[in-house]
């Protein structure tokens, strides 16, 4: 009767402990499910981080007060990192973003100021670039997947011509031999305003690759080192991440 009594106790045991579990499956699976909820929908605010990378036409200009002079545009290639942060979740949103971006190119057109002559004459620089931007966004997803965006603010930008692996050169400026010294470099700063579109594709809840444009009007005067104009689009591809 003992052995029936501690059979019975077993049973009946084990017949709880499969209620309890089957109730408490649910509310297991809540909280497993909870760690991986999308942002796009349960965080007030979303955030987005964009890794940019691209290349930015710029366009020699003559000095002031010498003879115009034109050649092709050339690339600067730059790398770039944005955040948006969204004030509501959902399919349509807007907030703020801020952005720094870094460029870099070498050997590239310059025009350089022949003192007392009215001209100038092209030689090669190193340029780089750099810009921080604050603006606002607004964006919409469809099906989870697709996301477009548009954007646009104030931007402070920078930009430095070298010498590119040469310290002197000899022009002709009306018929006379002129040295100009290169081993000196210019600086500019300059504010204006920029604006750029994009779409994304989020092949995961959290991770997305896209491509977008970018506009600046920028000019930078580098002094004797010669002045570039930045004001075409820039193409861009990114790779970011959504939190």
């Amino acid at each position: 009767m003992l052995a029936h009594y501690f059979e019975n106790h077993f049973i009946n045991t084990h017949k709880l402990g499969c209620i309890a579990f089957v109730l408490a499956m649910p509310g297991f699976t809540s909280l497993t499910w909870a760690d991986v909820h999308d942002p796009l929908d349960a965080d007030p605010y979303v955030r987005y981080v964009q890794g940019e990378l691209g290349r930015v036409s710029v366009e020699p200009m003559s000095p002031a007060g010498s003879v115009p002079q034109s050649t092709a545009s050339e690339s600067v290639y730059s790398f770039g990192l944005v955040i948006q942060r969204a004030e509501r979740p959902g399919t349509f949103q807007y907030g703020w973003e801020g952005g720094v971006r870094l460029g870099y190119g070498s050997n590239r057109s310059m025009f350089v100021y022949l003192a007392d002559t009215g001209s100038s004459v092209g030689v090669k620089s190193d340029l780089w670039t750099a810009d921080v931007t604050f603006g606002g966004f607004a964006s919409a997803s469809f099906a989870n997947r697709l996301r477009f965006y548009v954007s646009a603010g104030p931007v402070v930008y920078w930009g430095r011509a070298s010498g590119a692996d040469q310290d002197t050169t000899v022009a002709q400026g009306e018929g006379t031999a002129v040295t100009i010294d290169l081993t000196d470099s210019g600086d500019d700063v300059g504010a204006t305003w920029y604006a750029r579109a994009g779409a994304e594709w989020m092949f995961s809840p959290n991770t997305h690759v896209g491509v977008s444009v970018r506009k600046v009007d920028a000019r930078l005067d580098f002094g004797q080192r010669g002045r570039v104009h930045m004001a075409e689009p820039s193409y861009l591809l990114t790779l970011g991440y959504v939190y």
